[in-house]
């Protein structure tokens, strides 16, 4: 909604309430009618989601992980070590909300195929054109520092989320047994 309203383009309805969508089979976690725009503004507040996703999971990890893993040791056992610790599953509870919600729909990507035939025609004409981009190796090195980053937190993401799978597939078929073992 804020990249619409920066892009000037008129929002609606706003709904952060999921709801099970019975055509599509779906869960819609929630929705924002937007008006016609033209591709490109269409398709930047498509894909915003996606990218403030990636830009939250990028700060958690390097302002939160980073410093929280250097400090847990476990050779003394404190309130400090149990409030890192909970630090720690906030954390991953966030790191699991956010990762799971930051994707765009089918709706919000249906104009993205003007601005990426654009994209692709600028690239192709520049590279043909032997125009280079160079950076600074500065700047190399914090691009670089930014994908680590960034890489690490998404590697936990899948990780928590290959835990909640697990937990949740276990915790199913407990509940079956113990339905069939009342019956």
């Amino acid at each position: 909604m804020l990249i619409a309203e920066v892009l000037r383009v008129k929002t609606g309805q706003f709904n952060f309430t999921p709801q099970i969508t019975s055509e599509e089979k779906r869960i819609r976690v929630g929705s924002l009618q937007v008006a016609k725009t033209d591709p490109i503004r269409r398709t930047l507040i498509g894909l915003a989601p996606a990218i403030v996703g990636l830009v939250i999971i990028f700060y958690l990890t390097n302002s939160l992980l980073f410093p929280l893993t250097s400090q847990l040791t476990i050779k003394q056992f404190s309130n400090s070590a149990i409030n890192q610790f909970l630090l720690l599953a906030v954390y991953c509870y966030s790191l699991f909300i956010i990762s799971n919600t930051m994707f765009s729909s089918k709706k919000d990507l249906e104009a993205a195929l003007f601005p990426l035939i654009l994209f692709f025609l600028l690239t192709a004409s520049l590279w043909m054109g032997n125009f280079h981009i160079s950076l600074s190796q500065k700047a190399f090195n914090k691009l670089v520092l930014f994908f680590k980053t960034l890489n690490k937190g998404l590697s936990l993401a899948i990780l928590t989320d290959l835990f909640m799978l697990v937990i949740l597939s276990l915790s199913q078929i407990l509940i079956k047994q113990r339905n069939h073992n009342q019956n």
